[in-house]
């Protein structure tokens, strides 16, 4: 099976051999629509759809929205469990904080989003990356969300270190512009 698809991917071009399926097929023309599509319905499907699942989980309006639709409850009731058991669900008298399972997804995908911003912009996605960690750390250890004391630490630490690792990209990226004002 590895001879086979070695054969079939690689070519022999003017610079050498290359390894592509279809060097003739048009850019964005219809094979490249069906890409699109799939990895769009995947992105629904597997990153839209679950964050918006796990944030709305711990509320009785969407388990009546899943009643009203006739879905399967309890195989999503499960899904959620799996992700939200790790949070405080509010059985000891305390709040409910199994939403923050959605809420570590949103602010994946915000902190991802900073990276399509161009590059002539770096500077404020540094900063905007740095405040981004610094609030969702002091959350963190404000609310305190997960069962466990050891695991909420370890979580506001996972995030202060991102946090420091953006503010020395933006030392780095400010010296630099330094630098090549100076010479």
């Amino acid at each position: 099976l590895h001879y086979t698809t070695w054969q079939s991917l690689e070519h022999e071009n003017k610079f050498g051999k290359a390894f592509f399926f279809n060097g003739n097929i048009e850019y964005f023309g219809w094979p490249h629509a069906m890409y699109a599509l799939l990895a769009i319905a995947i992105l629904v499907f597997l990153v839209f759809l679950p964050t918006i699942f796990l944030l709305l989980f711990p509320f009785k309006f969407f388990h009546r929205f899943l009643d009203f639709i006739k879905m399967r409850k309890q195989i999503l009731i499960a899904f959620g469990d799996v992700f939200t058991g790790t949070f405080r669900d509010g059985s000891d008298g305390s709040i409910d904080f199994r939403c923050f399972a959605g809420l570590y997804l949103l602010l994946r995908i915000f902190i991802l989003c900073f990276y399509y911003i161009p590059s002539q912009h770096s500077e404020v996605i540094l900063y905007l990356e740095t405040a981004t960690c610094v609030v969702f750390g002091g959350i963190l250890m404000i609310f305190r969300p997960f069962k466990r004391t050891i695991t909420n630490f370890a979580n506001f630490m996972i995030i202060l270190l991102l946090g420091l690792m953006s503010a020395l990209c933006l030392i780095s990226e400010q010296k630099g512009v330094l630098v090549n004002l100076v010479s």
